[in-house]
């Protein structure tokens, strides 16, 4: 018997359909129509490579973001009592360096290239003091003296000051990105306080951010007896953002809850009192030669005296344990508690950067970074992920699409429009989604600032991964002559941003856009401080630029005994 005439009518009902039925599939008019189903689908799969997944469907960054706030959908809509309302927002960099070197030179061209604010230089030319106590006084000291004299400069302006370290820090974001992020990281970090102590305990005690930190995933100095490494919050990344083994035995998989010093941005007069705090403490109760340290102590004592106004989550706080390797070694499970009865004050209004949004650190982080490009986002297909794995489809990892906020920036090569070259007015038209950028697989997002705590040779295994390294040389010089200060057309949180200039800035040749300030008055030129470190900086063709060879000394190792002291030490 053959197969046909063992067929179940409703199989051969499917296998032989009605012969009318075959003719209206084959016809002309069918064959037209799937031809123009077929172009058009191709059409769409082609845009969408074509826009690398960016311009037509960015990650949203914000309060209605599920990256941006993965833990907040169902916090009330609390928002921050205003401030002052300003039309107008000045932004300031400081770098507390008190020489020049091949690292700060590429701290100072990625500023340029960028647009950010001509640098201040705190303390250049200062003398290393021997002794450690007198050290870290200066660059608090410089430091504070400095943000005391813009602090009545401008009443009608919103003044914002970002401070990092000289000589393990870049940048690869312009500066509305990180200004962005900051306003939105202070909102958020409200609507935590709110959901973790209630609106009447927050308002009560004037609790808010707006003094952020760059976080660590160690307490240092080590001792997490003290407040500021058991009293301070958890964060907001999720509970086990590092896998099934988070918090437990590595510092890898540890959140980063913990303030590093390196990088602080906050609005001046905040920054001011957050500095009074810190010179006082060391001058009062000198423990350590790091600067961190007493930070850290102003923020453990205020997040100590948040916890008091719930004891409940006090007492929770206690008992956490973080899986530090050295955690049992220093604390022996003690949680030592702060006499705040002498204190006159506890809000600093200081926060963390949890997500690295703004700052990313290295330390403990390398697995969790990634160079790569916008435009190579793949997302599986909506309708075949039942044929693919589970770790394929319930994965972000593929999904590198960048946040809005880096989409809206200005392109990273518009300095180059008017260039006389036509390949330079060519690559001006580059988007963020086609150059590869360091991006944090934990929090899916990119950093606008990379500091380089922990391993300091990745300062050179990656100086030629930076989007602009190949075309530095171009982009500083075409950057110098651009003749605004305004930092962007939007407006942020309602203001209009200029970068900060000082009042010699008339005096100097464009501005002084491509050296830096002293904090004692004067400018340095480009040529002073950095050309004799540009063939370490510049790329030159060579297949050996820019790696690392740990079996051999530097290239150009005459230039470096002008780096500080400081720099050597890491």
């Amino acid at each position: 018997m053959s197969y046909s005439s063992r067929r179940p009518d409703w199989l051969a009902s499917i296998v032989s359909p009605d012969v009318s039925v075959k003719r209206a599939l084959t016809s002309k008019p069918a064959r037209a129509i799937y031809a123009a189903i077929t172009f058009f689908s191709l059409a769409a799969i082609f845009l969408s490579w074509k826009s690398g997944g960016t311009l037509s469907n960015p990650i949203p960054y914000g309060s209605d973001s599920k990256i941006a706030t993965p833990l907040l959908d169902d916090v009330p809509d609390y928002t921050p009592p205003p401030g002052p309302k300003h039309e107008k927002g000045r932004f300031h960099l400081l770098i507390p360096a008190t020489s020049s070197g091949r690292d700060l030179c590429k701290l100072l061209l990625s500023t340029q290239i960028l647009g950010y604010p001509t640098p201040v230089l705190i303390n250049y030319g200062a003398a290393e003091d021997a002794d450690p106590y007198v050290q870290h006084l200066a660059k608090v000291e410089g430091l504070l003296n400095y943000l005391e004299k813009q602090e009545n400069a401008n009443p009608d302006t919103e003044d914002l000051v970002l401070i990092i370290d000289g000589y393990d820090v870049w940048f690869q974001l312009r500066p509305d990105v990180l200004i962005k992020r900051f306003y939105e990281s202070n909102k958020q970090a409200y609507k935590r306080l709110v959901d973790q102590y209630g609106a009447e305990i927050v308002q009560k005690n004037n609790m808010k951010q707006s003094v952020i930190f760059g976080p660590d995933k160690l307490c240092w100095p080590i001792d997490y007896s003290r407040p500021a490494c058991w009293a301070v919050d958890p964060g907001n990344l999720d509970p086990y953002a590092f896998g099934p083994l988070t918090s437990s035995e590595h510092e890898e998989l540890t959140h980063p809850r913990w303030l590093n010093s390196g990088t602080i941005m906050g609005t001046t007069q905040e920054l001011i009192d957050v500095f009074r705090a810190t010179l006082h403490d060391i001058q009062t109760n000198y423990v350590t030669n790091s600067d961190q340290y007493y930070f850290a102590e102003i923020y453990g004592r205020q997040e100590f005296a948040r916890l008091s106004q719930k004891p409940e989550l006090l007492n929770e706080r206690k008992k956490e344990t973080y899986g530090v390797t050295v955690e049992d070694k220093t604390d022996n499970g003690t949680r030592a508690e702060p006499d705040l009865s002498g204190q006159n004050r506890t809000e600093y209004f200081i926060g963390i950067d949890y997500k690295s949004e703004m700052f990313q650190t290295l330390a403990f982080w390398k697995q969790f970074l990634t160079w790569s490009r916008g435009r190579d986002s793949w997302q599986p297909p909506a309708g075949g992920r039942d044929m693919l794995p589970y770790s394929v489809t319930n994965s972000s990892v593929y999904d590198t699409r960048l946040a809005g906020d880096i989409v809206s920036s200005e392109k990273p090569f518009s300095s180059l429009k008017g260039s006389d070259n036509e390949g330079d007015r060519n690559m001006a038209k580059t988007r963020w989604s086609d150059v590869e950028l360091l991006r944090n697989t934990v929090s899916r997002l990119n950093p606008v600032i990379i500091h380089f705590t922990g391993e300091k040779r990745f300062r050179e295994v990656w100086w030629t991964k930076l989007w602009f390294q190949a075309k530095a040389e171009t982009l500083r010089e075409s950057s110098s002559k651009l003749r605004t200060s305004k930092i962007s057309d939007q407006l942020i949180e309602g203001m209009t941003w200029y970068n900060a200039e000082p009042e010699e800035a008339g005096e100097v040749s464009n501005a002084g856009k491509s050296g830096a300030w002293s904090d004692k008055g004067g400018w340095f030129g480009w040529n002073t401080l950095c050309k004799a470190y540009e063939p370490e900086m510049y790329y030159n063709g060579d297949d050996d630029f820019g790696l690392y060879h740990p079996d051999q000394k530097p290239a150009q190792e005459n230039l470096q005994d002008k780096r500080p002291p400081a720099e050597v030490k890491g």
